[in-house]
């Protein structure tokens, strides 16, 4: 009953490629991370690279492990850190965002916790949202996308890292 969804190495491929598509301002130091884009709030400021995971949809019961373990794996290789846990310099930090419907993080859970309170507080909303600024509006689905700028704050995205 307890099957892995063998979804782990493609993604992981794919978020590395977008976190390293700007290879020319690649430094050694950069800090890859997941946070959360918590509700009424925007994106830290000043970050190199600004990616999201967005989901179209609520899971039925057929994809609610694909997005449970899409989660898991996307926390395992960008973990989530407190603001006081990052690297000060905001200009070598890669943040790969997860829009939630909840006001605070809890303290001290595992990642599959983690995973499954951004399941529960997903911002289906908010990500729609994302998905229609990126043009990318096809239901029962989700994307991993990656921008130069925070995308709360373009009125229509220009660079497109992933669709």
């Amino acid at each position: 009953m307890n099957q892995r969804i063998k979804i782990g190495p493609i993604i992981l491929s794919i978020i590395c490629f977008i976190t390293y598509i700007d290879k020319a301002n690649c430094q050694p130091n950069n800090v890859e991370t997941s946070s959360f884009l918590i509700k009424d709030r925007n994106e830290m400021p000043g970050c190199r690279l600004y990616s999201y995971v967005l989901f179209s949809n609520l899971p039925d019961s057929k994809s609610h492990t694909k997005y449970y373990e899409l989660i898991k794996e996307v926390l395992i290789k960008f973990p989530y850190q407190k603001k006081s846990l990052i690297n000060r310099n905001t200009e070598q930090t890669n943040k790969i965002y997860f829009p939630i419907t909840a006001s605070q993080i809890p303290e001290n859970l595992s990642v599959g916790e983690i995973a499954s309170y951004i399941l529960e507080y997903y911002n289906y909303k908010k990500a729609n949202e994302f998905l229609k600024k990126s043009g990318l509006e096809k239901p029962n689905s989700f994307y991993i996308v990656s921008y130069r700028d925070p995308l709360s704050k373009q009125p229509r995205p220009k660079d497109v890292a992933l669709r």
